[in-house]
């Protein structure tokens, strides 16, 4: 299992490893598969409806059994007892069955459904079998991973969960497979990774330039989101440290001396050139299915979700008009034109994670926004209270109201820490007992100095069947 997995005792990763660790990971190990004389080919398949098809019985005994067998507390077992629970209710709304899709707890909860059923088909297949969330792959001789497909299927139909069948379902040789082994070892992710932790760094080292930042991103069209680490930085400890590190290590001064405002816009704007240059490229040659089209997939997403924070109005709406050919990039191409043109009328029809994705990209302007709906339904309601919660507005459009929507305005301030829907509740108990709104002061200012940036766009809207 490559996929959400827990970070080792005193990691500050957060409550997963990074996912593309997993991703690279599982595709190092089925590069090192592929190489070997009894592999032929690689079979690819797919967990149909994974979260919505995982029962709700099934998720609470397994979670009652695997956190008793791990020794919680007994009030640690009832929350996880009472928020799949609850996953049921929402889901039985909505007119499914299983867990939720998206919730971390979901995540958690999947992988010890599957636990079980990974151990048995790795014991069976050695080396040869590898799931990403609900991808899987299988790797030997044409009959060996035929045997492998339909002892999966065995397996997962004890669960009542089944395999897709279709264009998800294929079978690569080994040596095409490796003409793609070097797809995930470019400098492409090097370039994003030096730039976010340079960006850090000035952040956290010279808090005082994050405005002069902020202009300097704005005026060249990049929209990457800021955090203020002042308060981090401030503390004694922090300090001490600090100085300690570049004391300690001439080249930690000079390497902190060298990020500057002018240097972090020119690798943005490098950043940019390349990734726009490579997104064309990718997109001159989609095949229609297949494992081709699963190896380009990701590349697509991966260049298209940064140039989101990257691309000035016109060329994101260029950007948005070559993706719509693609329907596994629907999302990004919805959020992207939602962007580039302050319009979120259709984005509010796609949920609060493509409303939140959009809405961290347009706070950074604080852009006036607008929408062509008279009227807002349940749906399109979460997600106005989620851009309100970002700073944004929708002025003049009655609808739907839900507690969420008095929690984003802040109406009836501290008395919606008494609210009757215990979510509303503890939101704002969380927000303590102030008279207006600290929504946006929360979402601007790290929690400590190990807080990392956040990229809503990149984070929160990919498929798992290709990430």
């Amino acid at each position: 299992m490559y996929s959400y997995r827990l970070p080792q005792n005193g990691s500050e990763d957060g409550i997963f490893e990074p996912y593309f660790n997993g991703f690279r990971e599982r595709h190092r190990s089925i590069a090192a598969a592929s190489h070997a004389d009894d592999v032929d080919f690689l079979l690819y398949t797919d967990i149909k409806k994974f979260y919505p098809s995982i029962k709700i019985d099934r998720a609470q005994e397994v979670w009652k059994k695997r956190s008793e067998l791990a020794g919680l507390e007994p009030g640690w077992i009832e929350l996880g007892e009472r928020i799949i629970h609850d996953h049921g209710l929402i889901s039985e709304r909505a007119g499914t069955q299983g867990i939720l899709t998206g919730p971390a707890f979901s995540h958690f909860v999947a992988n010890l459904v599957m636990d079980e059923i990974d151990q048995k088909m790795e014991s069976e297949f050695p080396g040869h079998y590898w799931r990403y969330v609900d991808d899987v792959v299988i790797a030997g001789t044409k009959g060996r991973t035929a045997d492998g497909r339909h002892r999966l299927s065995e397996l997962l139909g004890e669960l009542e969960l089944e395999l897709h069948t279709g264009d998800k379902d294929f079978r690569v040789s080994a040596s095409t497979w490796l003409e793609g082994e070097n797809d995930f070892s470019s400098s492409d992710s090097g370039l994003w990774m030096e730039l976010v932790s340079n960006i850090k760094k000035l952040l956290l080292y010279k808090p005082g330039l994050k405005a002069e930042l902020h202009r300097a991103f704005s005026d060249n069209g990049i929209r990457l989101p800021l955090l203020d680490y002042e308060s981090a930085v401030a503390e004694s400890s922090f300090v001490e440290r600090t100085y300690d590190w570049a004391r300690r290590y001439s080249w930690a001064r000079r390497r902190i001396q060298e990020i500057s405002v002018a240097s972090l816009v020119r690798q943005a704007l490098l950043a940019r050139s390349n990734y726009t240059e490579a997104l064309d490229s990718h997109l001159e040659h989609v095949p229609a299915s297949g494992f081709g089209r699963k190896r380009a997939i990701p590349k697509l997403r991966y260049f298209a979700g940064r140039l989101i924070y990257l691309l000035p109005d016109d060329q994101l709406l260029a950007m948005a008009g070559k993706l719509d050919e693609h329907p596994e990039l629907f999302l990004i191409s919805r959020v992207s034109r939602a962007i580039a043109t302050r319009d979120v009328t259709e984005v509010l029809n796609l949920g609060t994670n493509a409303v939140n994705a959009a809405a961290q990209v347009l706070r950074t302007g604080r852009y006036q926004i607008s929408c062509n709906a008279e009227r807002l339904g349940e749906v399109q309601s979460q997600g106005a209270a989620m851009l309100v919660i970002n700073g944004l507005r929708l002025d003049g459009i009655d609808g739907h109201r839900a507690p969420i929507n008095d929690f984003a305005e802040w109406k009836p301030g501290s008395d919606l820490m008494s609210s009757e829907e215990p979510f509303v509740q503890e939101l704002a108990c969380l927000h303590g007992a102030y008279p207006d709104s600290r929504h946006t002061e929360m979402l601007d200012t790290a929690f400590d100095r190990d807080e990392q940036l956040a990229f809503d766009v990149i984070t929160q809207l990919q498929e798992s069947s290709y990430f």
